[in-house]
């Protein structure tokens, strides 16, 4: 028995070339167009390792003569890493009637019915009727089945002797490891090589697709294929495989769902889109059919790749039209909050607003699906128009547990459509802003409140965006009766419906004391005024809420009033800039009641950097102290004062 590296057979002879023993390929098998192939005497195994898994190459338009000279001949591997999970099997060797030429599930994965010991091969097929129907042993469940397209339903496999491994859908199959791996799902799982003996599929392979349907299809090639270029009419332009790294709700795997996204087909509902144009050597996946008419998927000898991988491979896609990815994420018992599944929205004038291939619906799980409900269909991918005011995405959860989640939500290309999104939650009976720059992560539980696991708790709602207003200051100073005065002014206001001033003992936890209308909403800076009159005699914290015409809400900097001292007369501790607008390049500071000691001050621009920093000493009750700005720009800056013990007042201004 002889290994190769790469195989290359090109006699075009009559008697072509004949193997008269056992040869591997580690890498790739070249039969060239025209050529003849007799196997006479020997196999010839195409492995599969951790390290590689061969493939025979495309066989061109002139399909090779290969003679068989006794059954099987070909023996394809296919190596599994050690993990006990789900796996999604293609069997790449063609049915030839009913004869001894295709081997039977118990000849080829259960190694021929071996002894259940580790050899590195084949594995235990189990199933709830045990040893009696030629099973390995006794489960509750079937460790093997296959996809009835026609009933849209997993039927377990009861009989592995009299079973060819040969079809057309492939095989789920519950991999512990191999023959020797222990009859328990869970702990750690040993690596298996599962082989097939039989005669290689060549030239294109046909697979019949029901109207309306998911249709499980095995890769017929000892190869990559490419699922861009194989011939789908009908077909969404999306396919689902199963990872058996997925955590899943017990660990053994879940569904990936990828669609087209520029050249590339991306998973849908993970940030940055992992990429994967190909199935694998040994891998079934499944396919979509939306219309009203059955088609056929035609997989052709070009549409062959020349490597093989043990997963996805990571990538990006680039995205040129406005799109919402969301994912589920559920909290672990370490916890960490692991994907669970997504879904993902796309808008374009280029799309249907009804359902069509561009969309690509939920092949459910049964735990922790995440879906868009749209047309009366639960979707994983939604192509529709460009967004309008009010559009709605509803999202569906089922199958969710007693747990904390949370959604990610990443925008692309939505910084212009001049709308704002927002997450809105039924149960809770509230409204989350949402970035259109930038991902926006959204924590929510699920608990034995029926209410709280309802399919349609959640919707993104998209409305007008409304202009930017900010706070330019804000402080709040101890008055001579003991209460406390706070003061805020607003830079371009408008479309603000109300602000609401919030009190807090510890600066942590806020209580709102009283709220005021706008006074103006027209693009003037205001300035507003709130007096505490249950101010208490400890420290007190203040903060403004904001909060827009379409809910957004915005909160100013917080601000402190120190302790009342008990029989010392009331003079009150303020730090201020006026004038406030700034207009003469000078930031008038003023000290009135400050500890004595030296304080430093920074100058803050908007993106955090200090421009400026001043040393500045206190000697009296009333200190005033003029920092000279230079050429600056206009716009809004902060002073940030610290006194010599280290508390800090942050004062907004300014520059006109």
């Amino acid at each position: 028995q002889i290994d190769f590296y790469d195989f290359t057979n090109n006699n075009t002879n009559a008697s072509g070339l004949s193997i008269d023993s056992t040869i591997g390929i580690l890498n790739q098998l070249e039969l060239r167009p025209s050529s003849r192939f007799t196997l006479n005497k020997g196999d010839v195994i195409m492995r599969s390792s951790a390290a590689r898994t061969s493939h025979i190459a495309n066989l061109g338009a002139t399909i090779p003569t290969i003679t068989y000279n006794g059954s099987y001949r070909f023996v394809i591997e296919r190596y599994l890493f050690g993990d006990k999970a789900w796996r999604f099997l293609a069997s790449p060797v063609r049915l030839v009637g009913s004869d001894a030429s295709t081997p039977t599930v118990a000849a080829a994965w259960r190694e021929g019915v071996s002894a259940l010991s580790s050899t590195g091969y084949g594995t235990a097929i189990t199933g709830p009727s045990g040893p009696n129907a030629q099973l390995d042993y006794y489960t509750q469940r079937g460790s093997m089945k296959w996809y009835n397209d026609a009933t849209n339903a997993w039927v377990e496999l009861t009989n592995t002797t009299s079973t060819r491994i040969a079809n057309t859908q492939g095989y789920m199959v519950f991999v512990r490891g191999d023959r020797g791996a222990p009859n328990t799902t869970s702990g750690a799982g040993t690596a298996t090589n599962l082989r097939i003996k039989g005669q290689i599929r060549t030239s294109d392979q046909t697979f019949n697709v029901l109207a309306n349907k998911n249709q499980a299809i095995g890769n017929p090639f000892a190869a990559q294929i490419n699922f861009g270029t194989i011939t789908k009419p009908g077909i969404t332009n999306s396919f689902i495989v199963w990872n058996p790294l997925s955590t899943g709700l017990y660990g053994v795997g879940g569904y990936e769902n990828y669609s087209i996204v520029g050249a590339n087909y991306r998973l849908n509902g993970l940030a940055g889109g992992a990429i994967r144009n190909t199935i694998e050597s040994g891998e079934a996946f499944f396919v979509q059919n939306n219309t009203a008419s059955a088609t056929t998927v035609t997989i052709k000898e070009s549409d062959k790749g020349i490597l093989t991988n043990m997963v996805s491979r990571p990538g990006s896609a680039d995205i040129i039209i406005p799109t919402i990815d969301i994912s589920l994420f559920e909290k672990d018992n370490n916890g960490n909050f692991l994907m669970m599944d997504g879904a993902s929205t796309s808008f374009d004038n280029s799309f249907s607003a009804g359902l069509d291939n561009d969309d690509v619906i939920k092949f459910t799980n049964t735990y922790d699906n995440l879906f868009i409900t749209s047309n009366n269909k639960n979707l994983v991918v939604e192509r529709r128009p460009s967004l309008t005011v009010n559009d709605t995405i509803k999202l569906g959860l089922t199958g969710t547990r007693i747990a904390n989640y949370k959604f990610q939500i990443d925008p692309y290309v939505l910084e212009n459509i001049g709308l704002d999104p927002f997450l809105f939650d039924r149960y809770l009976q509230t409204e989350t802003a949402l970035s259109v720059s930038d991902s926006t992560d959204v924590y929510f539980d699920i608990t034995a409140d029926a209410g709280s696991k309802v399919a349609n708790r959640f919707m993104i709602v998209f409305k007008q965006a409304l202009p930017v207003y900010n706070f330019t200051t804000i402080a709040a100073t101890r008055n001579a009766d003991k209460t406390v005065t706070v003061n805020w002014g607003i830079q371009n206001e408008t479309n603000v419906n109300n602000y609401t001033v919030e009190q807090s003992n510890d600066g942590i936890n806020f209580t709102a004391i009283g709220v005021r209308v706008p006074s103006a909403n027209n693009g003037t800076n205001p300035t507003y005024t709130k007096i505490d009159n249950a101010a208490s005699k400890a420290a007190n914290w203040y903060r403004v809420k904001a909060t827009s015409l379409n809910t957004t809400i915005k909160y100013s900097p917080i601000v402190m009033v120190n302790a009342l001292q008990e029989g010392i007369e009331i003079n009150t501790p303020t730090i201020s800039i006026r004038p406030n607008p700034i207009v003469d390049g000078d930031v008038n500071l003023n000290l009135d009641y400050q500890a004595e000691g030296l304080y430093t001050v920074n100058l803050i621009n908007d993106l955090g950097q200090i421009i400026r920093t001043e040393k500045i000493m206190v000697k009296s009750n009333k200190e005033k102290f003029k920092i000279r700005l230079g050429k600056i720009s206009a716009g809004t800056y902060q002073a940030s004062i610290t006194d010599k013990v280290g508390n800090t007042t942050n004062i907004p201004f300014i520059v006109m």
